[in-house]
């Protein structure tokens, strides 16, 4: 028999406290606002990579790997592992040189993001061969990743560093909310891409331009 430990936690969750917590993710957003709209802009920039970056790997990579170049799922799985891999290697890099990017550096590392984006445009591009295009591909999602683990750990601490200790927790949740509720939208819109037919290239280029 299983023991029955009673949970520590209400089954449900007062109204009262979503109201408590959406007026301090609103307080965050008036103070961001007001005091440190840098600080807004890179909360912004997390919520729009969400939606044109994320859905790369989620959305466009299962489709253009296994059902546009027709390889495996084996092939498919080494090429999400080298580009998850990108992260780790931009986290080693910037424990190891975090001396190197400064926060004044964030534009040059998001450009590199631009350009590796572009990388991917080239690999949809149906006559290089299928074996060329899942290299560019993974070569191109691999900078992104890079790229993302170290603009992530910059702007984080450029943002603790800017905030009073008293509203770090609020504006971390409204960090944390703006980037999960613009998710869906990305994984809706490229998915309604591909099923519309459009081609890959065209929706690749397309993010390239909204990267800038």
């Amino acid at each position: 028999l299983v023991p029955n430990f009673p949970s520590p936690y209400p089954e449900t969750i007062p109204f009262s406290d979503y109201r408590r917590a959406l007026a301090e993710m609103k307080e965050s957003y008036v103070y961001l606002s007001k005091e440190r709209k840098v600080i807004l802009c890179i909360l912004y920039s997390y919520g729009l990579c969400n939606i044109f970056i994320n859905p790369i790997f989620s959305v466009i990579a299962p489709y253009f790997i296994k059902v546009q170049l027709g390889l495996s799922a084996s092939i498919y799985g080494v090429a999400e592992g080298i580009i998850a891999a990108g992260m780790i290697l931009g986290g080693v890099i910037i424990s190891r040189k975090s001396q190197l990017f400064p926060m004044k550096k964030i534009g040059k590392i998001y450009g590199v993001m631009v350009i590796a984006v572009g990388v991917m445009v080239i690999s949809s591009i149906s006559f290089i061969g299928p074996w060329a295009s899942i290299v560019l591909f993974t070569m191109g999602g691999f900078i992104i990743m890079v790229t993302i683990a170290i603009s992530n750990v910059v702007s984080l601490t450029f943002t603790q560093m800017n905030i009073p200790l008293h509203m770090q927790g609020k504006v971390s949740a409204l960090s944390t909310a703006l980037a999960t509720i613009s998710i869906p939208p990305g994984q809706l819109i490229y998915g309604y891409f591909i099923e519309a037919g459009w081609p890959l290239f065209i929706i690749l280029l397309m993010t390239t331009f909204m990267s800038i």
